[in-house]
C-alpha cells in the first residue's frame, strides 16, 4: 500500500494501482513517471497553452510552443485515454467536465491540479457535483502553499504568509503521488533528473555572470495598453530561476499613481504611460534607456505571448530598450508539465539568453543577504525593483546534483509503446480574437484588447 498527504491536509493510502482521472498536462506529468493509460484513464481540461499555435487537424506537426505537449503526447491523448472536456482542447478559461462520461470512465480518484489555492482546471460546483457521485479527489497546489500541511488555505493577497512553491516541490510532490499510486518510476527519470541538474549547474554559473555584466532581469505580461509585471514569489518556474541565482527584480511600490497602478495577487498593472518615464516610446528620436520605471534589461515573456514575440519587429513596437535589442527569453507561467525533463528544458533554453544579455540600463545596486530559497523571502517580496544578490549558499540545493536521490521505486527502461495519431475527431470551437488579462489565474477577469496580437486565442485558466 502506498500512502500520500495532499495540500489539504488530506491524507490517503492506495492499494494495487487505482484508476484516476487527471487533468491533460497532469496526466502527461504522472505518464512520464510511468503511469499508463490502464491507469490514468481519462483526462479533462485544455491540452495546450493558451496562445498556442497548434493546428488540432494535424496533431503530428505539434506546436512552436515549448510547454505544449509533443507530437506523440498529443496522439496518446487523443487515442489513449478519455477525454472528458471534449471542447476545452484550446481553452483553459473552459473549466467543464462531462460528468456521464466521467461516470463511464469511472475512476476511484479525480486528480485536482491547484493555482492559488483553488482548482486550476474545474469549476467549484463541478468539484462538488464529483464528490457527490461518490467519487475521491487529490489536491496539489502549483502556486502558494500555507505551510502548515494541514490543509489551512491562503487567500489571494501575495503577502499573507503564503509559501511560494519553487519548481523542484511540485515535481517531487507528482513523483511522490505516481509511486503512492503503485506506479514504478522508470530508469529514465534518473537520467532526467541528471539532466536537470547539469542544466541547474549552467544557468546558475551564467547567472552569476550576468550578475556580474549588471543585467537585471523581469518576467512581464504586456500588451498595447499595459505592463504586467510579476513579483516572482508566487510562480514555480520564477522561483526555480531565483533560487538558482538569477538577477530577477521584484516590483511594486515604485508607482506613485495607486488609481492606475493595481497590484493584484503577483501581477503589478502598470499603464504604459507610467511605466514610461520622460520618453515616448513611439518617436524613434527618443531613448527610453534609463528612463523606465524599472531598468529592465532582460525580459522574460509570458509564453502565452510565444507566437507573438516570435515577430521581432511587432516586438520592438513595444519601444521598452530591452525588447527593442531583442534581450528576451519565455518564462513558462506555471511549469507544466512538472517533471525533471521539462526543468531542464526550460533551463536550457533560458541559459543561453542569459549568457549573452548585456546591461542596458545604468547599474543599480542588489540587495545584500537575501537567502532567496527561505520560506520568509517566499512569501515576502523586495518591491520596488530590487533583486538579490548572488549568493550560492543560499540557493536551492534541491536542484543540485548531489542532493538528487534515485526515485523510490526504479523499473526497467519504460516500453510503453508511441502512440499513432489518427485525425482527432473531436470538434474544436473556432477561435475567436478575445483575449484576457495575465490575471486571469483567478476566476476574476478582466479583458483587454490586444490589437497587436490577432494569433493569440485567449488567456490561462
Amino acid at each position: 500500500a502506498g500512502t500520500f498527504k495532499d495540500d489539504l491536509g488530506t491524507e490517503f493510502t492506495f492499494t494495487g494501482k487505482p484508476k484516476i482521472v487527471a487533468p491533460a498536462g497532469i496526466a502527461l506529468t504522472l505518464r512520464d513517471f510511468g503511469m499508463d493509460e490502464n491507469q490514468i484513464v481519462a483526462t479533462y481540461g485544455s491540452w495546450v497553452v493558451q496562445g498556442s499555435d497548434l493546428d488540432f487537424d494535424r496533431l503530428s506537426e505539434g506546436s512552436t510552443l515549448p510547454a505544449d505537449p509533443s507530437p506523440e503526447e498529443l496522439a496518446w491523448l487523443s487515442t489513449k485515454v478519455t477525454n472528458l472536456s471534449p471542447t476545452c482542447l484550446n481553452n483553459e478559461r473552459c473549466k467543464k467536465m462531462d460528468l456521464d462520461l466521467l461516470q463511464q470512465a469511472d475512476p476511484e480518484y479525480v486528480i485536482l491540479s491547484g493555482y492559488k489555492q483553488s482548482p486550476s482546471e474545474l469549476r467549484l460546483k463541478l468539484v462538488d457535483s464529483i464528490s457527490e457521485l461518490g467519487y475521491k479527489t487529490i489536491y496539489i497546489e502549483i502556486s502558494q502553499d500555507a505551510g502548515s500541511g494541514d490543509g489551512t488555505v491562503c487567500t489571494d493577497d501575495v503577502v499573507n504568509g503564503c509559501i511560494g512553491k519553487s519548481l523542484i516541490e511540485v515535481i517531487e510532490q507528482w513523483e511522490a503521488l505516481a509511486v503512492a499510486l503503485g506506479t514504478n518510476i522508470p530508469e529514465s527519470v534518473q537520467n532526467d533528473k541528471s539532466d536537470m541538474c547539469e542544466a541547474a549547474k549552467k544557468f546558475t554559473a551564467a547567472s552569476k555572470e550576468a550578475h556580474q555584466r549588471g543585467v537585471r532581469v523581469m518576467a512581464e505580461y504586456l500588451d498595447e495598453t499595459y505592463f504586467y509585471m510579476v513579483n516572482p514569489t508566487g510562480d514555480v518556474v520564477l522561483r526555480m530561476f531565483e533560487e538558482l541565482g538569477m538577477p530577477i527584480m521584484h516590483p511594486g511600490g515604485l508607482c506613485t499613481n495607486k488609481t492606475t497602478c493595481t497590484q493584484t495577487s503577483f501581477w503589478e498593472k502598470l499603464p504604459s504611460e507610467q511605466y514610461f518615464i520622460d520618453c515616448d516610446p513611439a518617436d524613434p528620436s527618443s531613448s527610453c534607456v534609463g528612463k523606465t520605471l524599472y531598468p529592465v534589461d532582460m525580459v522574460l515573456y509570458d509564453h502565452r505571448l510565444t507566437v507573438t514575440f516570435q515577430n521581432k519587429t511587432l516586438v520592438k513596437q513595444f519601444g521598452d530598450p530591452a525588447l527593442v535589442q531583442g534581450q528576451i527569453a519565455y518564462w513558462p507561467f506555471g511549469g507544466r508539465p512538472h517533471t525533471y525533463k521539462h526543468a531542464a528544458e526550460i533551463l536550457n533554453i533560458i541559459t543561453p539568453e542569459l549568457e549573452i544579455s548585456q546591461a542596458i540600463h545604468p547599474k543599480s545596486s542588489c540587495t545584500e543577504d537575501v537567502d532567496v530559497s527561505s520560506a520568509e523571502h517566499r512569501k515576502t517580496p523586495l518591491l520596488e525593483g530590487k533583486f538579490a544578490c548572488f549568493n550560492s549558499s543560499y540557493h536551492n540545493g534541491g536542484y543540485t546534483c548531489a542532493s538528487i536521490a534515485p526515485s523510490p521505486t526504479v523499473a526497467a527502461p519504460s516500453t510503453i509503446a508511441p502512440a499513432t495519431s489518427p485525425p482527432i475527431t473531436t470538434t474544436v470551437p473556432t477561435a475567436g480574437r478575445t483575449t484576457i488579462s495575465p490575471q486571469s489565474g483567478t476566476s476574476h477577469i478582466n479583458t483587454v484588447a490586444l490589437w497587436m496580437f490577432p494569433p493569440l486565442i485567449a488567456l490561462f485558466i
